[in-house]
């Protein structure tokens, strides 16, 4: 009982210093992306994109900064369960993707960054990671018992 109030309270913690890192970090981004004037670059001919324009990229970096200073610092000290290393992981993994392909749409002004069969296979790719990675890990370390 108390073991499930401690993990309830972490989740509670984790939220709040999330949502505080990510609030305080975007403001962040947002002021250096408009100084140094990195924003969307829209496709002329479609609406939505001419309602973006002036849109800081790479918002995403608040978020994955945000959720892994807060993992590193809830879990500080505490045994990591290998699923959830892989799942964070693959979070970083996704995170990669789309900082290349805003990355690439910015340094060369064009709508088109990576190319969408790299971008999916990059995410099969990571995954697949994701899904095999804990099993391997698990079988890793039985097999090391078993060798000890």
């Amino acid at each position: 009982m108390a073991s499930n109030i401690i993990l309830f309270l972490k989740l509670l913690l984790s939220l709040f210093l999330s949502f505080i890192l990510t609030i305080f970090i975007t403001k962040k981004i947002i002021e250096i992306s408009k100084q140094r004037n990195k924003v969307q670059i829209e496709r002329q001919y479609l609406q939505n994109h001419i309602d973006k324009k002036g849109t800081p990229t790479m918002g995403g970096i608040a978020i994955v900064l945000s959720s892994v200073i807060t993992f590193i610092i809830v879990n500080f000290m505490s045994p990591v369960n290998e699923g959830v290393l892989a799942v964070i992981l693959g979070f970083i993994g996704f995170f990669l993707i789309g900082f290349i392909d805003d990355y690439l749409k910015v340094k060369i002004k064009s709508y088109d960054g990576l190319k969408a069969s790299v971008r999916i296979l990059l995410e099969i790719v990571i995954s697949m990671y994701v899904i095999l990675i804990p099993k391997s890990l698990i079988f890793l370390t039985s097999c090391s018992t078993l060798l000890i």
